[in-house]
């Protein structure tokens, strides 16, 4: 009998740490908010205006209430980048 290395442990240990990854990679840090917002809008004052800003892309919600949700985080992202990007919601 002739026997056949398996790689199949090997996969699944790239596919889980992928997921990891990705679910740490998912959720940006207030941290990097600003460092983008800073980016975007060029100025520590202007980002501190937008942040307290109510902005219809957020439901009517501020860029700051949103980073303290669930998924806000990601959607004040969404938000900067579609302004990086020159599309305004």
């Amino acid at each position: 009998m002739t026997k056949v290395k398996s790689h199949s442990g090997n996969r699944w240990n790239e596919y889980v740490d992928g997921l990891c990854a990705k679910a740490i990679q998912g959720v940006p840090s207030e941290a990097s908010i600003r460092s983008l917002a800073l980016e975007v809008l060029g100025d520590a004052d202007q980002v501190e205006l937008w942040l307290g800003q109510a902005l219809p892309a957020l439901g009517g919600k501020t860029p700051a209430d949103c980073l303290g949700d669930r998924d806000g985080p990601v959607q004040v992202e969404r938000v900067l980048r579609a302004i990086q990007w020159g599309i305004y919601l």
